[in-house]
């Protein structure tokens, strides 16, 4: 006889058949351990999901954390090099200017050598290894007489008056009769600074070489700081290569002490100016990277390039290309500028130039976005600091 299940619905509660239940009790219990075995499998696999997607995740992180380690590192690079330029502008080679005044002797110089110190205050006309030949170089406050193998070795301060400026020339000769470590020059013009000059020199080459000149540009005074190196081309053309900044900056530095006495510590080296320059709000004109000569920009490499900017410091003009004379000179040289029609926007000019303008009758390209100008800049291989590319917004 067939068992019958029967169930009863009875006060909320199934009733099973008595005559089925040992065999419901053990049916009751294999679907219940199927279930607990499927939920264990579930939680298993479940696990196992989850460690992989870890793994991915942290694989994720790693290079998300790699990638940003790179992006800060590369912010730190130009943290550094933005650091590095101020610093050198602020006071480069300090290490090796020392201004100490201990054992310097204090020497008035003959008029023999004061022809030799002058052509030393524009060191870009300067040549190499200039022979020295003069008998006294100079007098000391007592009379005594000094000649150039007396010195040797020895830092000199020389205090002299030529063309109605004063000028103050510390420096130092080696055995060789050469002037040899850093040469500071100070010179007063009716008792304002008009220029330093921290020359580096060794055996009479000279290297680098730092300037800060007090000048007058459109009716604006300015002040040129240039730090560049001293070349020789291969058929024996001395140039200079290096950084010009012009600054509009109305500021005066009156002299403070009297001529008969001057001491070491009265002098200006070109960091020490300029980080007063810098704390008194001046207002970057232009900045120029390349060769130049005769105190001029000329260049004829076509990588030399020059950024103006305008009286809100933001850049009017970006050009790179071949340089004559100080003004723009190639055939086929560019340039990002605003546009001169709208005085809004930029255009990208590429050709001719020549007297410092752009001789095409059209740009290029116009109402350059700045990821345009970012790519244009990358394609023509320019490397510039980006602290001086300062943009207006598109």
């Amino acid at each position: 006889m067939e068992n019958i299940v029967c169930f009863l619905y009875k006060r909320g509660r199934f009733i099973v058949n008595k005559k089925s239940k040992k065999k419901s009790t053990i049916t009751g219990w294999m679907i219940l351990n199927s279930a607990v075995i499927i939920f264990i499998l579930g939680l298993f696999v479940s696990f196992i999901i989850f460690i992989v997607n870890l793994d991915k995740n942290i694989a994720l992180m790693q290079q998300s954390i790699d990638t940003l380690t790179e992006e800060v590192s590369g912010l730190g690079d130009k943290y550094d090099n933005m650091n590095g330029k101020v610093a050198r502008l602020e006071g480069a080679m300090s290490e090796s200017v020392q201004l100490d005044s201990s054992d310097v002797l204090y020497l008035y110089p003959t008029d023999e050598f004061v022809q030799v110190l002058d052509s030393y205050q524009h060191p870009e006309y300067m040549g190499n290894n200039q022979k020295i030949d003069v008998g006294t170089i100079g007098t000391d406050k007592e009379g005594k007489d000094y000649k150039l193998d007396e010195i040797n070795g020895r830092r000199v301060l020389f205090p002299y008056i030529e063309n109605g400026q004063e000028v103050y020339f510390l420096g130092q000769f080696n055995e060789n009769g050469q002037w040899d470590g850093n040469c500071i020059i100070n010179v007063y013009n009716n008792k304002k600074l008009v220029i330093i000059t921290n020359a580096l020199f060794s055996d009479g080459e000279l290297g680098r070489y730092q300037q800060v000149i007090s000048d007058e540009k459109d009716l604006q005074d300015i002040w040129i700081v240039a730090d560049r190196t001293r070349q020789i081309d291969k058929k024996g053309k001395i140039y200079n290569t290096g950084e010009t900044w012009i600054y509009t900056c109305d500021v005066e530095y009156e002299q403070k002490f009297e001529f008969e006495d001057v001491t070491v510590d009265d002098l200006f080296y070109e960091g020490k100016l300029v980080s007063e320059i810098m704390a008194m709000d001046a207002k970057l004109e232009s900045y120029y990277k390349g060769n130049t000569s005769g105190g001029l920009y000329n260049d004829d490499t076509g990588d030399a390039y020059i950024i103006k900017y305008d009286e809100n410091r933001k850049i009017r003009t970006l050009y790179q290309g071949k340089f004559v004379n100080g003004q723009f000179e190639d055939k086929d040289a560019w340039e990002i500028a605003r546009n001169p029609k709208t005085d809004a926007g930029y255009v990208y000019n590429v050709g001719e130039f020549s007297g410092n303008h752009f001789q095409g009758k059209e740009p290029l390209e116009i109402n350059l976005t700045q990821e345009r100008i970012d790519q244009i800049i990358k394609e023509n291989d320019t490397i510039i600091d980006f602290k001086y590319l300062q943009w207006y917004k598109p």
